[in-house]
């Protein structure tokens, strides 16, 4: 799914251009966000008489093929927090809520013993939490309240339970979660746990006026990026309707690093492509104290992020051919011999992988195909040698910038290519850009291999 943020000045035109390119059947919503207050220099448009102050943004949502997509709607506050709520179950994951609700709680049968009902005043002070309406609401899979069922009292009156909770079955047979050491004095004893995610909150519509966008969001991740920065929570609320943990989450506008740093957080797979040097000042330095648990603006708290993990940071390599002063197309001089040799094996269709053992094998494109590629004078006896050390069913490509006349038919299993004119075939000639930036390629070992 592909999630688009964009003011109402482009909007139109942007809803248009997505129809044709994703297909307007595969439209989902355009959320209505709210990214402003109504004070500041923004009012004196309405003062004048000019227009109606801008607070909003718009989102659209495409998903590749509307037909099999998902998404995980959230719900929110129906207009105020019910104090009756005052417990938590800080075991409780939203696994064991969905299996709860949707089927017979096994999973919290399985899990009983490590599960505890606690204040939530008490917990939300010891885990110096702020008790604010959106943490509870984030968390109200969690958060319950006890209420009496009469029916069920006379049932289990006389049965004895080990655990802080347990389920017992109801007249229907349903499985009830229910707080073990109930007053058994009382026949209105509040024994039946519920849930506020079941009783104290509606589910969100397109209209998104309950995330704070201001007050300190410019700071968050401890870098300062005052224009077009997304809340955290917002972009939480984004990938928890869409993904789940381990999916892969693409930002190719990367910004200061937000969607990067809570997909993070969130257990998501990332890839975040910047432009510039927001890369080093923004984006590099939020992601590294995101890693170590020092970052803990945001959702860190909330999804109570200690830090861990890790990412790989790539630069896009300098274009592979220049033109001299002359208008000759030339190597760029920024290219050493790997990257040079990655290059030519890449668009030659070879996997580059360097051969410890025979310098010649480069890149392999079949089991006895492979490349070279040097910058040297390939000479007769150079050639010679090269031939003499391969096997009869092998062949070899040498891609190089000279060698002396006649040698592109010495050998029948060996092809003589000169660079740059055989990458000139491949691209677009005369344009600053060919295509061909790419930078060393990253070489896992075996047990990173295996780890993947």
């Amino acid at each position: 799914m592909i999630f688009i943020q964009i003011d109402d000045i482009e909007q139109a035109y942007l809803k248009v251009l997505c129809d044709e390119v994703f297909g307007r059947v595969n439209f989902i919503n355009m959320i209505v966000v709210n990214m402003s207050n109504l004070s500041g220099v923004k009012m004196t448009a309405a003062i004048n008489g000019k227009k109606f102050p801008k607070i909003k943004e718009y989102i659209l949502i495409y998903a590749k093929n509307k037909d099999t997509y998902k998404l995980d709607i959230p719900k929110i506050s129906k207009s105020k927090w019910d104090n009756e709520y005052n417990y938590i179950i800080p075991e409780f994951t939203r696994e064991m809520y969905d299996n709860y609700t949707n089927s017979n709680g096994e999973i919290i049968l399985n899990n009983i013993e490590k599960l505890n009902l606690v204040s939530l005043k008490k917990f939300l002070s010891e885990k110096n939490i702020s008790d604010t309406l959106e943490w509870k609401i984030e968390n109200s899979y969690r958060i319950v309240a006890t209420k009496p069922n009469h029916s069920l009292y006379k049932r289990i009156i006389n049965e004895s339970f080990k655990n802080d909770l347990s389920i017992v079955k109801n007249a229907s047979g349903k499985n009830v979660l229910i707080k073990s050491d109930f007053n058994k004095q009382t026949k209105t004893a509040r024994l039946e746990i519920v849930f506020a995610e079941t009783n104290n909150s509606i589910y969100l519509g397109d209209q998104w006026s309950d995330i704070v966008t201001t007050g300190g969001v410019g700071q968050e991740g401890g870098v300062f990026f005052p224009n077009g920065k997304k809340p955290e929570k917002l972009i939480h609320r984004i990938l928890s309707s869409a993904t789940q943990k381990k999916d892969i989450v693409l930002d190719s506008f990367l910004g200061s690093g937000s969607t990067a740093a809570v997909a993070h957080k969130m257990g998501r797979k990332w890839i975040g492509i910047e432009l510039g040097d927001h890369a080093y000042t923004h984006c590099k330095p939020r992601l590294d104290s995101v890693l170590v648990g020092t970052d803990q603006g945001g959702i860190s708290k909330g999804v109570n992020w200690v830090g861990g993990g890790s990412y790989k940071f790539y630069e896009l390599a300098p274009t592979l051919i220049k033109k001299d002063v002359f208008g000759n197309p030339v190597i760029n001089k920024e290219y050493n011999a790997d990257m040079l040799a990655a290059a030519m094996a890449k668009h030659e269709n070879y996997q580059y992988n360097p051969s410890p053992e025979v310098f010649w094998k480069q890149g392999k494109s079949s089991e006895n195909a492979y490349i070279y590629t040097t910058t040297q004078l390939i000479t007769l006896n150079y050639l010679t040698s090269i031939h003499s050390q391969m096997k009869e069913n092998e062949h070899l490509v040498i891609a190089c910038k000279t060698f002396e006349a006649g040698l592109e038919k010495a050998f029948k299993n060996i092809t003589i290519k000169k660079i740059p004119n055989t990458l000139l075939g491949r691209c677009e000639f005369g344009k600053e850009n060919y295509n061909l930036n790419i930078i060393s390629v990253p070489q896992l070992d075996e047990e990173e291999e295996d780890n993947e």
